[in-house]
């Protein structure tokens, strides 16, 4: 069952500090929200229950072709790349190419099969550089605008062959009120217009709007 809710934020007045300076309180909250929702991320980065669900759904057949995109997503790249070690694996994200390339080179057994692809904040053309029989998505749409939904969805769909598979990771529809206090909180950090659909699961409607005729 699929449930639904909306949340009404409204910004703290600022209140005076020490030595009488004043200290805006939304901007504090702000930011230690922030740094909350990057804990989070990191947490489920690395859980091995969404690595096994991942693992399980990709049925490869060797020498696959495997684009990765997300946040915070090298741990289950190489765990992706472990699993498959006859297919080629390639990661897209947001995060500085060299950081994830460094990340990986520093964990025991580094995959041989693993790429990363080039990436820059805001641009999604890499991922049109080959085609890939399955794309992995975790947690690439939950902050992003309905616009750089549409455009990612395309990127994505156009890296797929014909008859490819898409496996994606993302908050949808909540069932349990700390899931929806956690959209609650996307919802303040990064705007109603970015969350809502993944409070009512209508946010995948931007993936069958950019699937070619």
């Amino acid at each position: 069952m699929r449930t639904s809710g909306s949340v009404q934020f409204r910004h703290a007045r600022s209140s005076s500090g020490p030595k009488g300076r004043v200290w805006p309180i939304s901007l504090v909250r702000y930011g230690i929200l922030k740094i909350f929702y990057k804990i989070i991320a990191l947490l489920l980065s690395v859980d091995a229950d969404l690595h096994d669900a991942v693992l399980s759904s990709l049925k490869v057949k060797s020498q696959a072709r495997i684009l990765i995109v997300g946040k915070n997503v090298g741990l289950l790249a190489r765990s992706i790349a472990l699993h498959c070690p006859e297919a080629l694996i390639a990661v897209y994200s947001p995060w500085p190419r060299f950081f994830i390339t460094l990340l990986l080179r520093l964990l025991r057994n580094h995959p041989t099969n693993l790429v990363v692809l080039r990436a820059c904040p805001g641009r999604t053309g890499d991922v049109r550089e080959a085609a890939f029989d399955h794309v992995v998505s975790a947690f690439a749409f939950d902050t992003r605008t309905p616009e750089e939904k549409a455009h990612l969805s395309k990127d994505i769909l156009c890296s797929l062959v014909d008859g490819g598979w898409l496996h994606i990771v993302d908050y949808d529809a909540p069932l349990q009120s700390k899931e929806m206090a956690l959209l609650s909180m996307l919802s303040y950090l990064y705007g109603s217009e970015a969350v809502g659909g993944h409070v009512d699961g209508k946010w995948i409607d931007c993936l069958s709007s950019a699937a070619p005729p």
